[in-house]
């Protein structure tokens, strides 16, 4: 890419440059490992429980400690 060359308003450059990270994808098909649970989880849930069952943790600040939502 050349920098620094401008016509006015428009950039001159060789190519558009895109970064693209993969999306991390779990297996199809897992059900929630809640027992009694049949909800069947997303592809891009990496835990093995569902958003009911997910255990989630409490955040306390250790400078005034007020719990954060």
């Amino acid at each position: 890419m050349r920098s620094g060359n401008t016509d006015g308003e428009r950039v001159v450059a060789d190519r558009l440059v895109t970064w693209h990270r993969p999306v991390d994808a779990a297996r199809a098909g897992r059900v929630c490992s809640q027992a009694g649970c049949d909800t069947r989880l997303s592809i891009y849930n990496s835990t093995e429980r569902c958003a009911a069952h997910h255990q989630f943790v409490t955040i306390i600040q250790r400078s005034t400690g007020q719990r954060l939502a």
